[in-house]
């Protein structure tokens, strides 16, 4: 936003916009966050502690959720 302050046709209107925007931009990435937080608190509370690391659930969800990134496509000519 600094950068705007020097660039010739800026108004204040624009800066406001901009703030806006990152304002957005930051309560999008808190939202994120709290989701994988909440996530992570379930996953932790399923947890039994005494099981050996082929049946834990937290390790179980990781393997599912990167199961499931590969099986997106990917950029063309990937």
């Amino acid at each position: 936003m600094l950068k705007l302050r020097v660039t010739r046709g800026t108004a204040c209107a624009d800066l406001r916009e901009a703030a806006l925007s990152k304002a957005h931009d930051i309560d999008r990435r808190i939202q994120a966050l709290q989701r994988m937080r909440a996530t992570l608190m379930e996953l932790a509370a399923a947890c039994a502690a005494n099981l050996p690391t082929s049946d834990c659930p937290i390790l179980t969800a990781l393997d599912r959720d990167n199961d499931s990134s590969k099986a997106l496509p990917g950029p063309p000519g990937a």
